[in-house]
């Protein structure tokens, strides 16, 4: 008697980290149709099932993040030296733009202490990391009103997911040496469960 083994992804695309065991019943038809992704797509993210038309229980199947936008995260003071001050916080506000196909990630930076109390740094900057694609930075500006307050935004490709971080660092701008990171969150927030 042949004992079948259950088929599982080595690894899944970029943007198609979550997994899925399907239950009996399933199909992936009905499965794209219940989170919402057309079925070829769920079908390409799958090389591993050979034919679309028989999987059994217990295959994992690699599903899209579904994420909400627009969506704000939080970014918490992490610890630096000198410390951050203890009201200082951020948020960003992450969007679709171009008609769904980038992303606008707004950051926003309060109670900030003078980049040059930290060193050799006169800005901040965001900073957004995306897993298995790399690292994104982009100034902030100062509030001329408030010097505390500084922000600035990054339009980026399509591929975001709930693990990208986002951070305020010291940079200076003259030398482009980027420093330590002061605030950080991640998207998270954004995600929607499967």
């Amino acid at each position: 008697m042949r004992v079948r083994r259950n088929r599982i992804p080595s690894s899944c695309p970029v943007g198609y980290q979550e997994r899925y065991t399907v239950a009996r019943g399933d199909t992936m038809f009905l499965i794209a149709q219940r989170l919402g992704i057309p079925l070829d797509e769920l079908i390409k993210a799958n090389p591993h099932i050979i034919n679309p038309n028989l999987i059994y229980p217990g295959d994992v199947l690699c599903v899209p993040f579904q994420m909400i936008f627009p969506c704000c995260a939080i970014l918490d003071p992490i610890d630096a030296e000198p410390p951050v001050p203890a009201d200082a916080r951020g948020v960003v506000l992450t969007r679709l733009v171009d008609g769904g196909q980038n992303y606008s990630l707004s950051i926003l930076a309060v109670d900030l202490a003078p980049p040059a109390q930290y060193g050799d740094f006169d800005i901040y900057e965001g900073f957004v990391s995306i897993p298995d694609i790399g690292g994104f930075g982009f100034v902030l500006l100062p509030n001329t009103e408030v010097s505390s307050e500084w922000a600035g935004t990054l339009t980026i490709g399509p591929f975001l997911t709930p693990s990208t971080a986002v951070q305020v660092r010291l940079a200076n701008f003259g030398t482009g040496v980027s420093g330590p990171a002061v605030l950080q969150g991640s998207l998270n927030d954004c995600k929607i469960a499967p």
